[in-house]
């Protein structure tokens, strides 16, 4: 999945405007809607700030399997 399509899919899962989640983020509405669209990238720091915010794995972004630590009990 396309990171644009990541970014669609955690907002409205969220339940989020796009206004809503640029307040969030610290950023512009307009961003929020370039990522959407594919014509920009949020970088990875804002990648990361997105993971935090909403609680997303990181791997879901690259498009990585979450592994299962069995150690992390």
């Amino acid at each position: 999945m396309a990171m644009s399509d990541t970014i669609t899919q955690i907002r409205t899962e969220k339940g989020l405007t796009q206004e809503q989640m640029a307040r969030d983020l610290f950023v512009t509405r307009q961003a929020i809607s370039r990522w959407e669209t594919g014509e920009t990238s949020p970088s990875i720091d804002m990648v990361k700030l997105i993971c935090v915010t909403y609680s997303i794995p990181l791997e879901r972004f690259f498009e990585m399997p979450v592994l299962f630590d069995a150690d992390a009990r």
